[in-house]
């Protein structure tokens, strides 16, 4: 009996040490880059294996089987009598900028397209070599990653050295694919992302309403529950209390016709109407501001209007409105910043960073001026924003 007990311990102790062994090449594969990141150039030699081993306290063998790996993708070269170089790939290391959005369909938000400009630039002007990948999801698709073919392919395949992930779809295999990539990501669904504050930006239009003098809100948002739970708790706190059928948010963005309708719902839902409205969407709002004008509601001695809104989209509509706003070139150039840093090797803890919002006015302008750009005027900084 003892006999069999220390076999199958010492059988244990085998498989343990065998799977330390395997998972070791994958590791010091990751330092390698690392280390070649940082100052290599194309046919710089590479510190010898014994130099790496002491340093790094490891094995020759992992240090020798992770080189064979790396020499196969491109990142080193081994001459055999002379030594390890730096191969070609550690000039511009191949990024993917992905959205699963169709960024060219004409409802999508303009947010996802300036994110992805932005992201793309950043890590150009770091030295990388930045492609932009695009999905096809339409308004209530999920599509699950299979359905993304070339992004998936490229990495999966090891022809990229990392990715951000701008937006993936709602579909549950998304995160399980994210889990298993071996190389670093950031953005959605990765512990190391950013977030637009909705809630808090909801919060501040409803006070500058109320500020206003409004006392009856409506909400015009969609399918975030944290949306309506931050107008409803605000309106409560300033000693209101919320009209049900003035609060919407069931139909897509990217619906034709949503917000039109949404709106055209809340303004005949009773006979009392509200005095300030507060959107939480930009492309609902787009269609809302029709609705609003075809009514032919006087804005904004009738009702005042706050919408949330991007920093770079000009505001196109004949009336004033409060906008609360965050900046897409920040988010981008943060995600880009972000993953340098993972494929730097920095040691990162998971984040969910807040970024910055600010108040500014939407300027009226003319009718016959719709089409044409017209900016905003920035009254304040309610968080501050990022000095380039």
């Amino acid at each position: 009996m003892v006999w069999f007990l220390s076999r199958h311990l010492a059988i244990a102790r085998r498989d343990t040490k065998v799977r330390k062994k395997s998972r070791m090449p994958e590791e010091v594969m990751e330092r390698l880059k690392a280390h070649l990141l940082q100052g290599h150039r194309p046919g710089d030699r590479v510190s010898s294996i014994r130099e790496l081993a002491g340093r790094w306290k490891v094995s020759h063998w992992s240090l020798r089987t992770a080189q064979a790996l790396l020499e196969k993708e491109g990142w080193l070269e081994i001459r055999h009598g002379s030594g390890v170089y730096a191969g070609r790939r550690v000039a511009a290391p191949a990024v993917g900028v992905f959205t699963a959005f169709d960024v060219f369909q004409p409802r999508t938000s303009l947010f996802h397209r300036l994110v992805l400009r932005a992201s793309r630039q950043e890590l150009e002007s770091q030295g990388m070599a930045a492609e932009v990948y695009v999905g096809r999801c339409a308004a209530g698709e999920e599509l699950p990653p299979e359905e993304c073919g070339r992004f998936v392919f490229d990495a999966e395949a090891g022809r990229l050295d990392g990715v951000v992930l701008v937006s993936v779809s709602s579909h549950a295999s998304w995160e399980e694919w994210i889990a298993r990539l071996k190389i670093p990501a950031v953005g959605d669904r990765t512990p190391y992302d950013l977030d637009v504050p909705t809630d808090e930006m909801v919060r501040e239009a409803v006070r500058r309403l109320r500020r206003a003098g409004c006392s009856r809100l409506a909400l015009l948002g969609w399918g975030l529950r944290k949306v309506e739970s931050a107008f409803c708790d605000e309106i409560a706190r300033n000693g209101l209390t919320p009209n049900p059928k003035w609060i919407r948010g069931d139909l897509h963005p990217m619906l034709s016709g949503a917000g039109w309708e949404e709106f055209r719902e809340i303004w005949t839902a009773s006979r009392e109407k509200p005095d300030g409205l507060v959107a939480a969407d930009d492309v609902l709002f787009d269609e809302a501001a029709r609705a609003i004008l075809e009514i032919g509601i006087d804005v904004p001695r009738a009702m005042k209007v706050a919408v949330l809104a991007n920093k770079r989209q000009p505001w196109l509509w004949p009336f004033p409105a409060v906008r609360i706003q965050v900046d897409p070139v920040l988010f981008g150039r943060r995600l880009a910043r972000l993953l340098s840093l993972r494929m730097q090797g920095a040691r990162l803890e998971p984040c969910c960073e807040k970024i910055p919002y600010e108040v500014a006015e939407g300027e009226p302008v003319c009718v016959a001026l719709l089409g044409e750009q017209a900016g905003g005027r920035s009254v304040r900084g309610s968080r501050g924003e990022e000095q380039e």
